[in-house]
């Protein structure tokens, strides 16, 4: 096998294994980020692209009051999670959740959305 043949398969193996062993993406929120709704919704919906366990998820309101989202119900690497809100009320709410992807990296994002009536 010529050098340039080793080069490029070797190159194809780092690749494909960076990709096989790459983080969790989050595909989709309910609510959507930066979403303004007109009521607040019951259910916190997230959904990744590969499994991850959700460590934690706090709910700020727009008073600044914060609550832990309950977790209890949900277990081991998920790609869908679905848990109910803790608040509700008008104004802007931050979602914040951490979690430990399938390939063992910490993750964290955050959801901002507005709700504009009771």
């Amino acid at each position: 096998m010529k050098f340039a043949q080793r080069v490029l398969m070797c190159l194809g193996l780092v690749i494909w294994a960076s990709s096989a062993f790459a983080h969790s993406k989050m595909n989709d929120t309910v609510p959507a980020k930066g979403a303004v709704l007109e009521t607040m919704p019951e259910m916190l919906e997230l959904r990744f692209d590969k499994g991850i366990r959700v460590t934690r998820i706090v709910q700020a309101g727009p008073d600044g009051a914060e609550a832990d989202l309950d977790l209890s119900g949900q277990g081991g690497f998920v790609t869908e999670l679905s848990v109910p809100m803790a608040m509700s009320g008008a104004g802007e709410h931050v979602i914040e959740w951490r979690g430990l992807s399938i390939d063992g990296h910490a993750m964290q994002d955050e959801i901002r959305f507005t709700v504009t009536g009771p």
